[in-house]
């Protein structure tokens, strides 16, 4: 009776499973027909090149690829940008950020274009703690916060993950070219001049300050 059970086990159950572990440790393979291996880009780099180096190389970074690979969601969510031209510093993004990750900080230097008497402040954001939600950019009055399609924001070093106002401002520029000239044109049509040579220091305004106090 015992020997029957075995022969039995043996059979039904230590077979069929020997069976299944066979197969499942054979290599998968996908026909060239398939749909996924025209579908899918499971590794975007390979795929991109910038004259004859591959991304590989490491001479390129992320951005390198990320102008090769058009395959990204017109509403892909990335890398927030920030548009100085426009920005008030109204903090209307500071209040509403639900995590807390973009804070004021005083412009220096400041834009001669803000004539007001209390000083500019731009908004810098800390992207280890965003989540990536819009909630920014859709409650910022003068539409100059934008996620870009950028995605390269990862490293190790935890500064790294500070994105100061003048980084927001180049990525607006890498990844918003057509824009950013644009308001570019308008800015210089309006102040004689671009953003980045019109800006005045306080130690120059200062300066300017004693000399018109001198000649009165």
């Amino acid at each position: 009776m015992v020997r029957l059970r075995r022969i039995l086990a043996k059979l039904y159950i230590i077979r069929p499973m020997a069976y299944v572990a066979r197969q499942v440790r054979k290599p998968i393979t996908i026909p060239d027909g398939d749909r996924r291996n025209k579908e899918t880009i499971f590794f975007p780099e390979e795929s991109a090149n910038k004259g004859d180096h591959p991304v590989l190389d490491r001479d390129l970074s992320l951005t390198d690829v990320f102008k090769h690979t058009p395959h990204l969601s017109p509403n892909f969510r990335g890398l927030l940008a920030l548009n100085t031209m426009l920005c008030t510093g109204c903090r209307a993004c500071d209040r509403n950020c639900p995590n807390k990750c973009i804070e004021m900080v005083k412009a220096d230097p400041q834009p001669k274009h803000w004539n007001k008497r209390k000083p500019l402040y731009y908004p810098q954001m800390y992207t280890g703690r965003c989540m990536y939600c819009g909630i920014c950019e859709e409650v910022c009055p003068f539409d100059c916060l934008h996620h870009t399609q950028g995605f390269d924001a990862a490293s190790s070093k935890n500064e790294d993950l500070h994105h100061d106002y003048e980084k927001l401002y180049d990525l607006f520029k890498f990844y918003m070219p057509e824009r950013y000239e644009k308001e570019r044109q308008k800015y210089i049509e309006e102040h004689g001049k671009p953003i980045e040579e019109n800006l005045v220091t306080e130690t120059d305004s200062n300066t300017k300050e004693d000399e018109s106090t001198k000649e009165e």
